[in-house]
């Protein structure tokens, strides 16, 4: 039996974002074919997974370099802050490329073997609507980091509870994916 406490995502995880004097321009997009690296964007992230099918955004070798805080690797999670599809999460898998997040994402980093547990955590009932309490603005909703790191939820005490249960949600992923080919 799971021993279940309440924890803030701020004690979870490590939580950055792109900041503003570190944000880029116009000049700083790029090609791919000019030495680009991947931005992702709102766009990147559908049904809670991360896509490259979508019109991508590359910046310059050296803003990607500006912000190692923000620098993704397998493992962390996106996360989104501001525009109309607050809230929508991914964990990155799969990639094979260095990448950065645009100023709409920030970019979750929590302890190995917890990330899938994490990011199914994150696509909760109860993360929601701690989203839609805290959203402000009308016509481009956005929430701070801060609050983002006061968000609640419920998790086993233990360390390997957590990995057990991400690797069911994990099996449980799969295999839906493989009756959607079917």
């Amino acid at each position: 039996m799971f021993t279940w406490e309440q924890r803030k995502l701020g004690d979870s995880c490590k939580i950055n974002g792109r900041i503003g004097f570190r944000g880029y321009t116009e000049k700083d997009i790029v090609t791919k074919k000019a030495g680009g690296v991947l931005t992702f964007s709102p766009t990147n992230i559908v049904d809670n997974k991360l896509t490259m099918e979508c019109k991508n955004t590359y910046i310059t070798r050296e803003k990607y370099d500006e912000s190692p805080e923000i620098k993704i690797s397998n493992g962390d999670i996106l996360f989104v802050k501001t525009g109309s599809t607050l809230g929508k999460s991914a964990l990155v898998t799969g990639l094979k490329e260095d990448a950065s997040i645009n100023p709409q994402i920030v970019v979750m980093r929590v302890e190995k073997n917890t990330e899938t547990f994490m990011s199914n955590i994150l696509i909760t009932n109860g993360v929601m609507k701690q989203v839609a309490a805290v959203k402000i603005g009308g016509a481009v909703p956005t929430m701070t980091e801060t609050e983002l790191k006061n968000f609640t939820y419920f998790a086993p005490a233990e360390k390997e509870e957590k990995k057990k249960i991400g690797d069911f949600f994990r099996t449980l992923d799969h295999l839906i994916t493989l009756h959607q080919r079917l």
